[in-house]
């Protein structure tokens, strides 16, 4: 197992080590099966192609911005050793045991994500952590761990203290801001909402004793005032509001907020929510279009596509350039993205071609998406704002990829975005073509294909001439047809 520190490395050095290897051809066809499979489509973008090429020959690579269902497939290629090399990002130290004979730190500096453009050097206790990775009982009975020095100096100073260094003192996360002020939402969800019990809660807490612990301070640690500045940032934000003697309780906005946060566990801070209702109060009812992607794109890092790094494109740039924006990258390609590429139902391979971005994540970033568009929905919900009747739909077509004729079709069960657009290429290339001239959206064309020719002949065609339509898939449309025919 080889740790990388960027998502770009661990890609460039699998391919440098699968170039080594021989390629296995009848692996790769099998690999090749499970990706159709896995992926629900027949082509694959660069970067699932380059992990395939890798497989073939024994390598992986594993890191944020692969799709979903093959980072679960790698896990469960390494676990059952059908992987002899894999690079991965740091983060997989953390969380998921995949254990190895050998670890490899490939640098010893990372990227601190909160401070951004910075690197500083990989701790001990983060080594440790990695370097823990290797010779675990149950799958080996002895482990080698070794750090990459790039000059003397690492080599000389900075590995020998990285690796044979005390581990450094544990610090209580709790009194950073963000996991202080959600910590008080919980308290106040939970009940334990009077003064009282929000003091006792976090004078029991590791960041209490470590704070007075701190001898001579300049300013004197005072957990009552501190505690105080965060009540007071929360009801200035409009999130929770006081009571008097039963104490705090969480207004509509606060609830949805926490309802979100907390149920699926979001690391989102508070801090984009609150811009959130400030966009819902500037447009004065929840309405669908590009605007409120490009909203949440901009406010939610983890509902944005990653742009392909050095490559731009000029359709895009003109586009931002018109509606005077002046700063052009991730959040605004991966807006575009989804709204002219992912809903208009383009291929994932048509998507990072024409808009540059990693497109292989945008499953899991739509899912991101509709989840949010659904914070936003309640949000206006609870502030009695009008919801435009279309919004629905428009959340299941971010969800989808699809455009709103198609819509309808990818609700069936089964029935992915790639079979809706091989449907939605036969329709328009032969069913509205000078053969048939039929009109009208995708569920219109069909009825009317279908009163003329039958439910024999329907199925035929449809299973035989347009990609990705079996027998079930068939049926399901045909159904579905038959009863839109039937509620006229």
């Amino acid at each position: 197992m080889v740790f990388c520190t960027t998502k770009d490395a661990t890609r460039v050095r699998a391919l440098e080590m699968a170039r080594l290897l021989e390629k296995d051809d009848n692996l790769e066809k099998k690999l090749v099966e499970d990706f159709e499979h896995m992926l629900g489509r027949q082509q694959f973008v660069s970067m699932e192609q380059d992990l395939l090429d890798c497989l073939s020959r024994g390598v992986a690579f594993y890191h944020s911005e692969l799709h979903s269902k093959l980072k679960d497939y790698v896990e469960r290629l390494y676990v059952n050793r059908k992987v002899d090399y894999l690079f991965a990002t740091t983060g997989l130290a953390y969380g998921v045991n995949l254990p190895a004979k050998t670890v490899v730190l490939c640098d010893l500096s990372f990227y601190n994500p909160n401070v951004p453009g910075s690197r500083e050097y990989i701790p001990t206790y983060m080594y440790i952590q990695m370097a823990g990775r290797a010779g675990r009982p149950g799958f080996e009975t002895e482990g080698y761990s070794y750090a990459v020095a790039k000059n003397a100096v690492e080599r000389q100073y900075l590995a020998p203290s990285i690796m044979g260094g005390k581990i450094e003192r544990a610090v209580s996360h709790i009194g950073i801001d963000e996991y202080f002020r959600k910590a008080i939402l919980e308290l106040i969800y939970s009940g334990r909402n009077t003064d009282e019990k929000i003091l006792k809660f976090f004078e029991n807490t590791f960041y209490n004793f470590q704070s007075k612990a701190v001898e001579n301070p300049f300013l004197p640690f005072n957990l009552y005032e501190i505690i105080k500045g965060h009540i007071v940032y929360l009801h200035n934000k409009g999130l929770i509001i006081p009571m008097g003697a039963p104490g705090y309780k969480l207004t509509d906005f606060g609830n949805v907020v926490v309802g979100f946060l907390f149920w699926p566990f979001s690391n989102y801070e508070i801090e984009p929510f609150v811009e959130m209702k400030k966009l819902l109060d500037g447009e004065g009812e929840v309405s669908p279009g590009f605007n409120v992607i490009y909203a949440l794109s901009s406010l939610f890092d983890g509902a944005r596509l990653s742009k392909i790094r050095g490559k731009t494109s000029p359709r895009i740039d003109k586009f931002y350039e018109d509606l005077g924006v002046s700063e052009v990258s991730h959040a605004e390609y991966s807006a575009y993205a989804v709204f002219f590429g992912w809903m208009k139902n383009m291929g994932e391979i048509e998507i990072e071609n024409e808009f540059k971005v990693h497109s292989s994540q945008l499953p899991q970033i739509a899912n991101e998406l509709y989840g949010l568009l659904g914070v936003y929905e309640s949000l206006g919900r609870k502030m009695n704002y009008n919801i435009n009747p279309n919004f629905k739909d428009f959340k299941e077509r971010v969800r989808e990829g699809v455009t709103a004729e198609e819509l309808p079709f990818a609700k069936l069960k089964q029935i992915g975005r790639e079979t809706v657009r091989e449907l939605s290429k036969y329709a328009r290339t032969v069913l509205m073509g000078p053969s048939w001239k039929f009109k009208g959206t995708l569920l219109e064309v069909l009825k009317q294909f279908h009163r003329k020719v039958g439910d024999e002949e329907f199925l035929k065609v449809h299973i035989q001439y347009v990609p990705n339509v079996g027998e079930v898939k068939g049926k399901r449309i045909l159904d579905f047809v038959k009863k839109s025919q039937e509620q006229l």
